[in-house]
């Protein structure tokens, strides 16, 4: 008897009852290089003599060159401090007193030339950059979404490249809707996220999906930068309250907060209040207002006590010498209280034990998904983006139909005379003015505004950044195919170029190469350069001596030999030559008028004017090719600096 084959339902079935056989899998797995910091449930964060310093620039002497540099801005100062699992701390102070740079520290996300000194430890062991990453969550203060994808799509992303390789997919997709569940995200798990001109899902609702996204690997650890920022108090409770739920179930959350409501506040266990980069408390909050009632500074009744700390410990202009005297008299008091120097010898001494028994070091791999899964998951929602976002391809097309139909009646059916050689000579070259000028600026717009997004991924550790890379140029190379021949099978007709099939492709797929090559040099000032302003300005002025020695608007012959390096950049000189020799090549007879003794009489004639050589035609698209890898690997080392910056 052969094997029972069972109907696709009862697959179904037998399939659900197998995975409820099946023991669950939590979402996360401590990575074997962490094993020596022992249990992750009941965590304990530490920090000790903790100093962040921010390097201050040269300054100009009268002669252009570097002074002396600066004194470096100093600004935390011998922090120390504990904080452990099931609290939710609240990170508060006045504007500049330190609070997403403690923050950053302690996450090991400090950016630029910032230097951090002292200790940091979980579990009183130290741990690097990498590693507090790998066991914790961070919600940034500004949401970044791609707009073109569902709630639960964008969850499932985030599943299939942070979630432990070795969690069966079903326990992904659990995963996934447990999160939508407990965070109240079910009725919008269907909706785009939105953004900008797209209708999306609320600002509140949005909040809540940057916590999904990190608790969906149910990390120990949890830090917030502001995450109620733009929220009405409804809202911003709501958020808090989400956070609340989290700490409960045995994390650790810690956020910074700009002066919460009162029922915002009294959601926070504990109070962590900074002050001109030292610690005024660190506590409980109910504790807080009696040790600020001790120091002469009680709260008022019927007041936030949220405003009332940061007011007290705040620098008011005209009065900055008396409200520091305050501040450092608090700080200093708080520095002497029985709480403080318990916590910092409790600090102290776990750090002290780790070493005893032998600091380890390791080197954390940062990403959880393989190379092939990455390109899997980022090119499946590359391709959905391009596919929900039709407009902006729709626009191109248009505008390509449009310009080829105004291109096409203002040059249109060129007779073979000397007026005619001109005139073919310079739609020819206003063919490589529209492939370049066009897709340089649309590059420019979409890739800038996409950076943010992948560079806040990347840091997450989700995927690299070759990957990204690779996946942006598959999904635009059909897109920068495609415009060009409709742009094309309408002009070149109209105008009435050389009439055969072959030089009709072969002018299409020279058009294809200078389109690429373009986008190949919008990816370079897009990733050079931080703002789509200053990439726009830049790429426009490089733009100009390229199109300049192209060999339409000055004699390739008469250029001088210190500006040839620049002809040898332009690909307007390479694919002009090839486009004129498609044309030409092949035409016998050119009509002259009566006395015209500087007319060419054929195509040839024609080339020579130009000094185009026929035998360069290969060359010429050898070189558009090298241009196109040339130019997209420098673009990615760009964007691989930008990472590391």
């Amino acid at each position: 008897m052969g094997d029972i084959k069972l109907a696709p339902l009862a697959q179904q079935e037998h399939a659900k009852e197998l995975d409820a056989l099946t023991p669950p899998v939590s979402p996360r797995r401590v990575p074997s290089e962490l094993q020596y910091l022992g249990s992750l449930d009941n965590l304990t964060l530490s920090w000790t003599d903790l100093n962040v310093f921010i390097p201050a620039a040269k300054k100009l002497c009268a002669f252009g060159r570097n002074s002396e540099r600066p004194p470096s801005k100093h600004i935390l100062h011998d922090l120390s401090g504990l904080v452990r699992s099931g609290q939710c701390v609240a990170l508060m102070g006045a504007s500049g007193a330190g609070k997403t740079t403690l923050l950053n520290a302690l996450n090991g996300r400090s950016r630029g030339k910032i230097q951090v000194e002292g200790s940091i430890a979980v579990n009183g062991k130290k741990i690097g950059s990498s590693g507090i990453t790998a066991i914790s969550g961070y919600v940034q203060q500004v949401d970044l979404f791609v707009p073109t994808i569902t709630v639960r799509e964008h969850l499932h992303f985030h599943a299939a490249l942070r979630m432990d390789p070795s969690i069966a997919h079903w326990v992904r997709r659990n995963r996934v809707e447990d999160v939508i569940n407990e965070l109240g995200l079910a009725k919008c798990a269907t909706a785009l996220i939105g953004g900008g001109h797209r209708k999306g899902i609320s600002g509140g609702e949005m909040k809540r999906l940057a916590f999904a996204c990190e608790v969906l690997t149910d990390p120990p650890l949890l830090f917030c930068d502001e995450p109620t920022s733009g929220l009405d108090s409804f809202m911003a409770q709501t958020v808090v309250e989400t956070m609340n739920k989290v700490a409960a179930k045995g994390k650790l959350v810690i956020c910074t907060i700009h002066q919460p409501s009162s029922e915002t506040f009294l959601l926070f266990d504990t109070l962590l209040l900074l002050a001109e980069g030292r610690t005024a408390w660190l506590g409980p909050r109910e504790e807080a207002g009696e040790f600020f009632l001790n120091l002469g500074r009680p709260i008022p009744e019927d007041y936030n006590p949220a405003d009332f700390y940061v007011n007290v410990l705040a620098i008011i202009p005209g009065k900055e010498e008396a409200c520091r005297e305050q501040v450092r008299y608090i700080c200093d008091q708080f520095a002497l209280t029985e709480r403080h120097q318990t916590m910092t010898s409790e600090a102290h001494q776990l750090i002290q034990d780790a070493q005893d028994t032998g600091e380890k070091k390791s080197k954390m791999g940062t990403y959880k998904a393989s190379w092939l899964e990455q390109m899997r998951a980022v090119l499946w929602r590359a391709r959905t983006t391009m596919k929900r976002e039709p407009m902006l391809f729709r626009v191109r097309v248009i505008q390509s139909i449009v310009v080829g139909l105004m291109f096409g009646f203002i040059y249109y059916r060129q007779d073979m005379t000397s007026e005619g050689v001109m005139n073919i000579n310079g739609i020819l070259y206003m063919f490589l003015m529209q492939m370049t000028m066009g897709n340089v600026f649309a590059v420019v717009g979409t890739f800038t505004g996409e950076l943010p997004i992948f560079l806040k991924e990347h840091e997450s550790g989700m995927y690299r950044s070759d990957v990204y890379y690779l996946c942006k140029m598959l999904v635009d190379l059909p897109v920068f195919l495609l415009i060009p021949f409709v742009f094309i099978v309408i002009v070149y007709w109209i105008v009435g170029l050389y009439p055969t099939a072959g030089a009709f492709f072969t002018n299409w797929a020279l058009c294809a190469l200078v389109a690429n090559v373009a986008v190949s040099f919008g990816y370079i000032v897009a990733c050079a350069f931080p703002t789509t302003q200053a990439a726009l300005a830049v790429g426009m002025t490089l733009l100009l001596p390229i199109t300049l020695f192209g060999g339409l608007f000055m004699s390739l012959a008469s250029i001088p030999n210190w500006l040839k390096w620049i002809e040898y950049l332009s690909w307007f000189r390479y694919a002009n030559e090839a486009l004129g020799i498609n044309q030409w090549l092949h035409v016998e007879n050119i009509t002259c008028s009566v006395g015209n003794f500087t007319c060419p009489r054929s195509g040839r004639q024609v080339l020579d004017a130009m000094n185009f050589d026929v035998d360069d035609f290969y060359f010429d698209i050898g070189i558009l090719l090298v241009m196109i890898v040339v130019f997209r690997c420098i673009a990615y080392m760009f964007l691989y600096l930008r990472t590391k910056r």
